[in-house]
C-alpha cells in the first residue's frame, strides 16, 4: 500500500445549466423547424450559449490544473501528497471565479434572456413558456471538490492493491496521450519549431513525472534520459537542425509507452547547458490573493474504507 500511503485523490464535482429545454412536437406547430442557433438535437435553447461559456471555460481549467499534477483515478484524479495543498489553492481560485461568474450571470439573467429572444420572433411566445425561473437556474450551478484518501477495507486489501499498481502504467499512458497531441500539433511536417511551445510542452511533461515518480520507478531514469537527449539546446531561437532532431527524438520517446518502460535506469542525469532538465522537488511559491464573493471553507482530507471485491448473487 506504499503508493496509496503517499497519494491524494480529488473529485470535481462541476455543475452547469444548459440553458435548454426539451423541443416537443407541439413547439413546432404552424411554425416549421426552428433555426440552426436556437435549436439541436432535440432542444431549444432558452439562453445565449454564449453567456454560458465561461462556466465550461472554468471547468476545464480545472480539469488541467488537475491533470497536469495528476493521473485518473476512481473516477477522479490521484497525485502526490508533496503537492495537494497547492492543487487545493489551484480549485478553490478556480472555485470562486466560477461564485463570481455565477452572481454575474444571475444579476443579468432575465435581460440577457429577453435579448435572447428578441433575436427570434417567430418563436417568441414558445420561448417565453419555457423560461427557467432564475431561483431555480441558480440551483444548476456548482462548483465544489473534494480531497481524500483511500485505504481498502479489512476484507479486501488485494482489489485495492491490484488498482493502485496500476498507476504507473496510468502515468505513461497519459503522457504518451500528451507526447502525441505535442508531436501532432506542433512536430509533424516542420523543419523549425518554436523553442517556448515546444519546450514548454516538454517542461509540463517532465514535471508531471517528476510529480509522480513515486508511482513508477522508471521516471526518474526516463527524466535523465530526456536531458541527456536534450543536453546543448541553444537558449534562445527556435529549434531547427540537429537541435530540432534532438526535440523530435525526445518526443517520440514520450510518445511510446514500451520505449519509455525501456530505458536504462542505471543513467546519470546530464550537467551543463540543458534548457529542459527538471530540478528536484521544491515548494511552490504563495500564489496572490483573490477576491472571495464569499467564504468557502477549505476542503476536508477524508479517508475511505473501500472494498473492491466483486458482489456475487
Amino acid at each position: 500500500m506504499e503508493i496509496l500511503d503517499q497519494t491524494i485523490c480529488v473529485n470535481l464535482d462541476v455543475h452547469i445549466w444548459q440553458g435548454r429545454r426539451s423541443l416537443k412536437a407541439a413547439d413546432l406547430e404552424n411554425i416549421g423547424l426552428p433555426p440552426e442557433e436556437l435549436a439541436s438535437l432535440g432542444s431549444k435553447k432558452v439562453a445565449d450559449p454564449n453567456d454560458l461559456k465561461v462556466f465550461q471555460k472554468l471547468k476545464r481549467k480545472a480539469e488541467r490544473a488537475c491533470s497536469k499534477q495528476s493521473v485518473r483515478f476512481l473516477k477522479g484524479y490521484a497525485t502526490s501528497l508533496d503537492v495537494a495543498t497547492e492543487l487545493e489553492k489551484q480549485l478553490l481560485s478556480i472555485q470562486r471565479e466560477f461564485e463570481q461568474a455565477k452572481v454575474d450571470f444571475l444579476s443579468q439573467y432575465d435581460l440577457n434572456v429577453s435579448k435572447w429572444i428578441d433575436q427570434f420572433p417567430e418563436w417568441k411566445e414558445k420561448l417565453e413558456i419555457a423560461i427557467v425561473p432564475k431561483g431555480i437556474v441558480k440551483e444548476r450551478f456548482a462548483f465544489d471538490f473534494q480531497l481524500y484518501q483511500v485505504k481498502p477495507s479489512q476484507e479486501n486489501v488485494s482489489g485495492l492493491n491490484k488498482v493502485a499498481s496500476g498507476l504507473g502504467a496510468q502515468l505513461f499512458r497519459e503522457i504518451a496521450k500528451e507526447a502525441t497531441e505535442l508531436n501532432e500539433r506542433s512536430l509533424i511536417g516542420q523543419d523549425k519549431v518554436s523553442r517556448k511551445v515546444v519546450t514548454g510542452s516538454i517542461n509540463n511533461l517532465l514535471s508531471k513525472l517528476d510529480t509522480l515518480e513515486y508511482m513508477n520507478s522508471k521516471c526518474r531514469p526516463l527524466i535523465n534520459t530526456v536531458n541527456t537527449l536534450l543536453k546543448g539546446l541553444p537558449a534562445t531561437g527556435p529549434f531547427e537542425g540537429i537541435h530540432l532532431i534532438a526535440v523530435k527524438s525526445v518526443v517520440e520517446l514520450l510518445s511510446d509507452e514500451e520505449k519509455m518502460m525501456q530505458v536504462n535506469p542505471t543513467l546519470a542525469p546530464g550537467h551543463g547547458g540543458e534548457q529542459l532538465q527538471v530540478q528536484q522537488k521544491t515548494a511552490p511559491p504563495e500564489q496572490a490573493s483573490i477576491p472571495i464573493v464569499k467564504a468557502i471553507p477549505k476542503s476536508p482530507v477524508i479517508t475511505l474504507n473501500l472494498n473492491l471485491s466483486r458482489c456475487t448473487a
